[in-house]
């Protein structure tokens, strides 16, 4: 058993571990670049109209599975008139477009068509101009709760630095969550041969369980789970949530061979199980994360 956890672990901190450095230090050395755009006005499809400072929730705001618009007058600094400029946005899960002086701006990775959402980062580069100011107009595709949590302010850069730093950061991002797909898959299959040739061996069973769970937050994460199952896909991923926590409890009572589990932890992962069908209505599904929380909680400090 302890080769088992040794090896585990092992192979774990020497394939992600050099990744997780490398995306901190991007992240600590690379800071946020441009001018920031707080002050929008928040359009809907009905004429509504409202100022709104970002970072912010809208969803009571905006009508459900209708577009909404984020327009702006941006005032253009001296320094960056007369070269092409850049708006990025670091995350915001939905599909946008770009209209800048009422003309169609092309993405710099195109959107997904027919997806209800996005991975979440966004940038494009605007038309050189000589002008004080333009005028931007982001239509954002409002699907499910996260295309109304506007965390992250839209940036205004000139064109160079602050593209190569996003798409260093995106690349480094989706490279760690293929990695993670090229990784996780193979310790499923090992797992579950392993669990299935020798059926006492439960921990092997309850690990292949959490590799599986995992791999499915990496496709939900890239977005492919939402190309394929459209909204259905939060279903599962609300339960890969929920029940990896479990799984790793029982996986470290099979590993140390720990006894029964208390009967606390068996009723709050039934609870869980019932309470995630509820992830199928997308613009609410705060039950389901309040129950995450007092499961993950119990899960750090039974395990620590």
């Amino acid at each position: 058993m302890r080769v088992h956890v040794w090896m585990t672990s092992a192979f774990g901190g020497a394939t992600l571990g050099p990744l997780l450095v490398a995306g901190a230090l991007l992240s600590g050395c690379a800071g946020e670049e441009g001018t920031p755009l707080p002050n929008w006005k928040l359009v809907t499809e009905d004429g509504k109209s409202v100022d709104v400072t970002l970072p912010a929730h809208v969803a009571e705001l905006v009508p459900r599975d209708k577009p909404y618009h984020l327009k702006a007058k941006i005032e253009i600094p001296p320094a960056m008139r007369g070269g092409p400029l850049s708006l990025t946005i670091a995350h915001l899960p939905a599909v946008i477009e770009l209209h800048e002086n009422g003309r169609f701006i092309t993405p710099l990775e195109p959107e997904p068509k027919g997806a209800y959402r996005t991975a979440g980062a966004h940038a494009w580069t605007l038309t050189p101009t000589n002008e004080a100011s333009i005028d931007v107009d982001l239509a954002v595709d409002h699907r499910w709760m996260g295309s109304a949590r506007l965390d992250s302010l839209p940036r205004l850069s000139r064109y160079g630095r602050e593209e190569r730093t996003f798409l260093l950061r995106k690349t480094v991002t989706d490279f760690g969550t293929m990695l993670a797909l090229g990784i996780l898959p193979t310790l499923f299959v090992a797992y579950s041969v392993l669990f299935f040739r020798f059926r006492r061996r439960v921990a092997h069973g309850w690990f292949a369980m959490q590799t599986a769970m995992a791999t499915f937050y990496a496709l939900f994460t890239l977005g492919f789970t939402a190309r394929a199952l459209g909204r259905y896909d939060l279903l599962p991923f609300a339960l890969s949530q929920g029940m990896f926590p479990v799984a790793s409890i029982y996986w470290a009572h099979a590993v140390f061979e720990a006894g029964p589990l208390p009967r606390a932890i068996r009723g709050l992962a039934i609870l869980f199980a019932v309470l995630a069908p509820l992830s199928l209505f997308p613009y609410d599904y705060r039950p389901v994360a309040l129950s995450l929380v007092p499961l993950n909680m119990i899960t750090v400090l039974y395990l620590a």
